[in-house]
């Protein structure tokens, strides 16, 4: 989200500021009277916003400290189930929101079977699969802005048809078969 530090100032020419995390100075600046504090990007985190009135010779300085809040933001997942059969191309339509990649675990009979990542806007491919059916369990891969999701998806593989034949074949003792 957009950050604006609302500052109220009287008898001060400007303001001068420093936003502060862990003890460090992140962003410092000064703005005119009447001005808000804008243009910040700061991550999820908590801030100290410290404030020094600019003033002229005839009044004296003032100081504040106000708090900056940036939660994370929410992530989200989903994938479509799948339905193949043996042999067809498998893949896993991914849709994720504010990450930076998924994580996935394809699960058969309680045991993984494939896992990897994919980055954001990436699907899951290239899965050779046996005739069955899988659970795949996707997490969002984040960073320290966002908060983690998690989603299960499924995926039938059905058994490929076979067939099987033969040709009659008739001959006379001692002719070769063929």
């Amino acid at each position: 989200d957009s950050i604006v530090v609302v500052v109220d100032s009287v008898n001060a020419t400007g303001v001068s500021y420093q936003v502060i995390s862990s003890g460090a100075v992140v962003k410092e600046g000064a703005i005119d009277a009447g001005d808000n504090i804008t243009g910040l990007d700061l991550g999820a985190g908590d801030y100290t916003v410290n404030l020094t009135t600019v003033v002229n010779g005839n009044y004296t300085s003032a100081n504040y400290s106000s708090k900056i809040t940036v939660n994370q933001a929410n992530s989200s997942i989903s994938a479509v189930d799948v339905e193949v059969i043996y042999g067809d191309s498998i893949v896993v339509v991914v849709d994720s929101v504010n990450a930076t990649g998924v994580s996935y675990q394809v699960i058969s009979s309680g045991v993984v079977v494939k896992e990897g990542t994919v980055d954001a806007g990436e699907n899951i491919a290239d899965l050779d699969l046996a005739a069955g059916e899988y659970t795949v369990n996707l997490t969002t891969l984040v960073n320290a802005n966002y908060t983690a999701s998690s989603y299960s998806s499924k995926i039938t593989v059905s058994r490929a048809n076979s067939s099987l034949s033969a040709v009659d074949v008739e001959v006379i003792y001692g002719d070769s078969i063929v």
